[in-house]
């Protein structure tokens, strides 16, 4: 799934996902618009769902990046549980390139109000939308989900995620 012509230009990034349930097993995503586009290999994905998330800054932890990231971009609060599956995105801007390294948490919270407490500048332009959906309207959704295997992943391991049983880690690469 490597691109050939991919280059990266700094590091890895680091960074957190976050599968966000609310009290009755609905799943948060936010809706982007990216120009350039999100992915190297897929010039039309510049309309995409995603789980919210972001960038470990220096010092922090997953952890601590997570319970950021779920503040920063929805408001909420909400016990950040252990990493369920990890994702590589090779990401290119028309300044730089690089690797991102994502692990996903599953987070629980009390309420579905979202209200963004400090969005930087590229995502109050990139953010569209901050949607509630059941499991089985995931794999209806006119725009795809990123990472492609999210929602059959989702769906087959969602009870499990409830019930707070182990979940198979699995590895995406977009």
């Amino acid at each position: 799934m490597f691109d050939s012509t991919f280059t990266p230009t700094r590091p890895n990034r680091l960074a957190v996902r976050l599968i966000v349930l609310s009290p009755d097993n609905r799943i948060l995503l936010i809706r982007y618009h990216d120009d350039p586009p999100l992915h190297v290999n897929h010039p039309e994905l510049t309309d995409y769902w995603c789980t919210p998330g972001g960038g470990l800054e220096p010092g922090e932890t997953h952890e601590q990046a997570a319970a950021r990231e779920l503040m920063e971009e929805t408001g909420l609060h909400g016990k950040i549980g252990p990493v369920i599956a990890k994702q590589k995105r090779f990401i290119r801007y028309p300044d730089s390139a690089y690797i991102q390294e994502e692990q996903y948490h599953v987070v629980r919270v009390p309420h579905t109000h979202v209200e963004p407490t400090a969005l930087e500048p590229n995502e109050l332009l990139e953010i569209q939308e901050f949607r509630w959906f059941s499991i089985d309207e995931l794999a209806v959704l006119a725009l795809p989900v990123i990472p492609f295997e999210f929602p059959q992943w989702l769906k087959e391991n969602l009870s499990a995620i409830v019930q707070g049983n182990d979940v198979m880690e699995c590895s995406w690469v977009l």
